[in-house]
C-alpha cells in the first residue's frame, strides 16, 4: 500500500508495518498498539453513559469524538472496548464488522 504524500511520516511507517503483515497478524499488532494507549480521561470513566455505542460490533465498543484541544480544527477520538478474550497461546479475538 502506498500512502499519500500528505500523510505524516510516522503514520506512513505504521501503515507500512501493518501492510507487511499477514491479515491474522495485523489483529495482534493492533492489540499491541492498543495496549500502549493511555487510559481514557475521567469524563469517559463510564462508557455506557458517557460515550456512543458502536452498534455494529458484537463486543461492547463505545466511542466519543471531541474537538482537539491540541490542534485547532482537529478532533480527538476516544474508544472503549473490553480487553481481548484470550488465553496464553490463543489467537486474539476482536470485534470485526
Amino acid at each position: 500500500m502506498t500512502s499519500p504524500s500528505h500523510v505524516p511520516e510516522p503514520v506512513r511507517a505504521v501503515l507500512a508495518e501493518f501492510d507487511a503483515l499477514a491479515p491474522a497478524d495485523r489483529v495482534t499488532l493492533l492489540i499491541e498498539y492498543g495496549d500502549e494507549l493511555p487510559p481514557l480521561p475521567a469524563r469517559y470513566a463510564d462508557p455506557p453513559t458517557s460515550m456512543e455505542r458502536v452498534t455494529e460490533c458484537q463486543s461492547p465498543v463505545y466511542l466519543a469524538l471531541t474537538p482537539s484541544t491540541q490542534r485547532p480544527g482537529g478532533v480527538e477520538l476516544f474508544v472503549s472496548a473490553p480487553p481481548p478474550l484470550r488465553s496464553p497461546g490463543d489467537s486474539p479475538v476482536c470485534c470485526v464488522s
